[in-house]
């Protein structure tokens, strides 16, 4: 196998690279799961990649052992949403993570209702060709989360996702992210289906072809052109 460096560049990764931390975007492998460097090199070769921001909002108030949980929780989040899409051939290649200083969290860490997660998604944004994705402490309105559909212009303004952490369980929390980035990648409309991922129970992780049609060809998906011959 060729050097994974073609990899790297494609996908923006310069300077030190760690395997885990920066080629996989993982703080630690979650427990009970296993990274294949293979699997991922396809993946990055895939037709059709996204990249994603982890922003923490709030992170800061949780104390030692929850914020340890939290962090299990966010890898175990990419860790899921990484193999949901890899379903449609569509990779998640570049995670990158960010935090929200604690001056500037205000009141973003507890989401009140759709219209403080559109404020938060206004005031935030990184500068990179990755979908900004929010995890906040709490959402309320019997909400885990919410997504501007088919955002193309990321100019801070209502681009991103925002999903609550810790929502009973990582498994929930992980099917919620990945269903809300649908939404992100142009998906609209709900499944019927409950194996499906966009049902509103969110509990299936299975994307159509219709479903999937929309999401390779959203704005926010890229291509890594002629990696595939390096395997």
């Amino acid at each position: 196998m060729q050097s994974i460096g073609p990899f790297l560049d494609c996908i923006g990764l310069t300077g030190p690279r760690r395997l885990v931390a920066d080629f996989f975007g993982l703080r630690k492998v979650p427990p009970g799961e296993t990274l294949s460097l293979r699997q991922h090199l396809e993946r990055v070769a895939n037709p059709a990649i996204i990249h994603l921001n982890v922003i923490r909002v709030g992170f800061h108030t949780l104390e030692p052992l929850e914020r340890e949980r939290a962090e299990r929780e966010l890898d175990l989040v990419v860790h899921r949403t990484r193999q949901i899409y890899d379903q449609i051939f569509t990779g998640v290649a570049r995670v990158q993570h960010f935090e929200v200083a604690a001056s500037q969290v205000g009141g973003f860490a507890d989401i009140g209702s759709n219209g403080e997660a559109d404020d938060l998604t206004d005031s935030f944004s990184v500068d990179n060709d990755g979908i900004d994705s929010f995890f906040v402490l709490t959402y309320a309105e019997n909400r885990v989360g919410s997504a501007r559909v088919s955002g193309c212009d990321k100019d801070g303004k209502d681009s991103g996702v925002v999903v609550e952490i810790g929502q009973g369980g990582d498994e929930l929390t992980a099917t919620a992210y990945a269903h809300e980035l649908a939404h992100f990648l142009g998906v609209e409309d709900h499944s019927s289906d409950e194996n499906n991922l966009m049902f509103s129970g969110q509990n299936g992780r299975k994307i159509n072809s219709s479903q999937a049609a929309k999401i390779v060809t959203h704005c926010f998906t890229k291509e890594c052109p002629d990696l595939s011959a390096l395997l």
